[in-house]
């Protein structure tokens, strides 16, 4: 098993050194257009698509004709692959300047047939029905068989990281027996079976140590992101979606928090920058670092202009247009947007119908001359439900100001919610989105991970659509307070 271990890692590093040559996006349309068919009365109404995009997230949703057709555009930078989510996550893959068109079998999506309901044509057709397929076979078949349960992270970083590669190994193994079989195209293969890699990294990794932030752990934590196997600083990886963001993402953070996070917590952020600076001149330079550089920036208050040495960092235009572009940016201005699909918890209990409204406007107009925080959570959502202990004493210091606590549930069964609500014992206003609302508010206020917080001012305006979890209780109550006395 060593052997394949080893032999694999090899392969990689062969891989990585064809991708290590300068790179810079070149932004170009690309368009995703399509129909839904056999559409019944409960069939969802609206399609969502998360653009994998690192320096945007965009995501957007469309409300189908009503001969079931979309299209919806987007200017893309890199080559990436991204989702549609209608009944269930449809992968698709594209490059700027292409077209894409998908038809979606609502019948079929969400039944035992539901390989047989998406078939894509135009631009990267091959890719896309083949990585339907693939990714699927993954999540019915490898994933409760190979992940298992995960290393202690009580072993060292090269025993953790011997178990990793061979866990990867096999799995890649696998995947590889699959294609074959079934005349997956190589340039599939290679996506999915990267995909997965960077799955490791984000459930294995990213939780070793999970809660210790002091520079000790860090440490480790940025040895086994830097594991080879994973090529943190080969740009082709980009295309490979949201693990591989949630990957350097994840690997930003330990890199902070070893070498800049104690300073940061005393007030002297200047100190902490200067040595993850001096750390992140070692790293291999290219378009990776920038955009890693660029992520730890983003941990301190200070602009780029303020942070000693910073530019000698970035070698990228695109990134030094989006370090710049992201420092100055205000709230965005969001869409008003009635949305039909909202349901109310009253006091008795009783689930009440809302009429489609701006919702942001409604809550407004229902809680007025309140600061009013809005937790956006969902059944399924774990993480979503590990924080609403510290929700619940952050509400309690909270008490007698004029702060309202809206509970805001997406994309859930009715049922469940309302279990949810009593088994936790949640105080506060509760709304439910069905899932054509779900899609709609999401994209529309840019939301696209979980849990999220979203602050809305006493005038009504969107403050912050993603400020800090509960848990971080001094942060958390200092910006509260903050839009209580503007």
């Amino acid at each position: 098993m060593k052997t394949i271990s080893l032999i694999l890692v090899s392969m990689l590093l062969l891989l990585s050194n064809k991708g290590m040559a300068a790179y810079e996006p070149s932004p170009k349309e690309i368009i995703v257009a399509g129909r839904v068919v056999n559409m019944g009365k409960d069939s969802q109404k609206v399609i969502r698509i998360d653009f994998t995009d690192v320096f945007a997230f965009p995501t957007k949703a469309q409300i189908v004709g009503d001969d079931g057709s979309f299209r919806i555009t987007y200017l893309a930078p890199y080559p990436a692959q991204f989702h549609i989510e209608y009944g269930r996550s449809i992968p698709l893959y594209a490059e700027p300047g292409d077209s894409v068109f998908v038809t979606i079998d609502a019948k079929k999506i969400e039944g035992h047939d539901y390989l047989n309901a998406v078939i894509s044509s135009g631009d990267r057709a091959n890719i896309n029905n083949s990585l339907w397929k693939g990714l699927n076979y993954i999540s019915a078949s490898l994933r409760a068989e190979y992940y298992g349960e995960e290393p202690s992270d009580t072993l060292s970083v090269p025993e953790y990281n011997q178990i990793l590669e061979q866990k990867i190994s096999v799995f890649r193994n696998s995947i590889s027996n699959f294609v074959h079989v079934n005349n997956i195209p190589r340039e599939t293969e290679e996506m999915i079976q990267r995909i997965l890699t960077y799955e490791f990294s984000n459930f294995w990794v990213k939780n070793y140590k999970y809660s210790d932030y002091s520079p000790a752990a860090s440490a480790e934590k940025v040895k086994l992101f830097e594991n080879r196997i994973f090529e943190t600083y080969n740009p082709a990886n980009f295309k490979y979606g949201i693990f591989w963001h949630n990957h350097t993402f994840n690997y930003a953070s330990a890199l902070f928090h070893q070498y800049a996070g104690e300073d940061y917590h005393n007030n002297e952020d200047l100190k902490g920058w200067i040595k993850v600076r001096e750390a992140l001149k070692e790293k291999p330079a290219g378009f990776n670092r920038d955009y890693i550089t660029a992520r730890v920036m983003r941990y301190f208050s200070e602009p780029a202009d303020s942070l000693p040495g910073a530019w000698e960092l970035i070698s990228s235009p695109f990134v030094k247009e989006y370090i710049i572009r992201t420092q100055n940016q205000a709230m965005p201005k969001f869409d008003s947007i009635d949305i039909p699909g909202i349901s109310y918890l009253t006091a008795s209990r009783t689930v009440e119908p809302v009429s489609p409204v701006d919702f942001i406007r409604n809550l407004s107009d229902r809680y007025p001359g309140k600061v009013i925080h809005i937790d956006v959570w969902g059944t399924w959502c774990g993480a979503c439900k590990d924080q609403f202990p510290a929700a619940k004493l952050r509400k309690e210091e909270m008490r007698g100001k004029d702060v309202v606590f809206v509970y805001l549930c997406i994309s859930s069964e009715m049922e469940l919610w309302l279990k949810d609500v009593e088994a936790f014992q949640l105080e506060g206003e509760h709304y439910f989105l069905d899932r054509d609302a779900s899609k709609l508010f999401t994209a529309n206020y840019h939301i696209d991970a979980y849990p999220r917080y979203m602050i809305v001012g006493k005038d009504g305006k969107v403050k912050n659509n993603n400020t800090l979890r509960p848990v971080a209780k001094e942060f958390f109550t200092r910006e509260i307070e903050s839009y209580l006395y503007e």
